[in-house]
């Protein structure tokens, strides 16, 4: 519900500056101008009636309009930011529990069964925290947060040797393993372990020779895919003398002059 809310707060809006507006055409035509840009660019189910921005006449709210009106909300608070005129109304006429009924309460009281419950749609205590504050409140002053969040990731991980090493054969490279796991990589490098759990890795400068740049150039199909894949073994072939030689096999662009003929 709150893509409608947050779209009839915007058209309100809108039709409120419209009536600052100093023109002779009647207010009326210029707010309603404003509503049916609204209408047009979201559909008359996202920001409702032309009526319902309008400061409605005596008995325009009905019990059948109020409640009409207030299915369209899961809360009360949605309720009133949504549309003041027929929250106001159901409060006047006394008919907010009745039209209310199918509402979500918007207090809770929290048990520890609820509050185990809640914390199983999170996998750590921060998400918990931002998902479901009132839960994570109540898991606090019942003194049982470590027991509610006892499936959920460690914020903080103390790295082994064991564990590093494990972590750190996920990678092929220094720099995708520092990348991707930088916690195990600096207990790698704090435990003076950081050569023997990179040993299996690729290295990351390689000292190209004729025979390793033709392998690595037979790769490629074209020069553009060769400078772009492995661009150590394109500079050092061209620092070799050899390009045009590893490349033998791959088509040459077409001059500019032969295209156009």
């Amino acid at each position: 519900m709150t893509h409608i809310i947050d779209k009839r707060t915007v058209v309100a809006s809108a039709i409120r500056r419209a009536k600052d507006v100093k023109s002779r055409i009647p207010k009326r035509e210029i707010e309603r101008a404003a509503y049916d840009v609204f209408l047009h660019k979201y559909g008359k189910g996202a920001v409702g009636e032309f009526v319902d921005y309008l400061k409605n006449p005596t008995g325009y709210w009905t019990f059948e309009r109020i409640h009409a009106e207030a299915l369209k909300y899961d809360t009360r608070w949605a309720f009133d930011r949504g549309s003041k005129g027929a929250y106001q109304a159901a409060q006047r006429l006394k008919i907010m529990e009745q039209v209310c009924a199918h509402m979500k309460p918007v207090l809770q009281y929290h048990t520890a069964e609820s509050i185990a419950a809640e914390a199983l749609k999170y996998e750590t205590r921060g998400a918990f925290f931002k998902g479901s504050p009132s839960a994570h409140k109540a898991a606090r002053r019942l003194k049982i947060m470590d027991e509610v969040c006892a499936h959920m990731k460690p914020v903080f991980q103390y790295h082994t040797a064991e564990s590093i090493a494990a972590e750190a054969l996920k990678y092929e490279t220094r720099a995708a393993f520092k990348t991707g796991s930088k916690g195990a990589y600096q207990a790698a490098k704090r435990l003076g372990i950081y050569e023997q759990v990179c040993s299996h890795m690729k290295p990351v400068l390689q000292s190209w020779n004729a025979e390793s740049i033709a392998a690595e150039a037979l790769k490629y199909e074209t020069r553009v895919a060769f400078v772009r894949g492995s661009k150590g073994a394109y500079d050092a072939a061209k620092r070799l003398g050899i390009y045009e030689q590893v490349c033998a096999h791959m088509p040459k662009r077409a001059k500019r002059t032969e295209l156009k003929q």
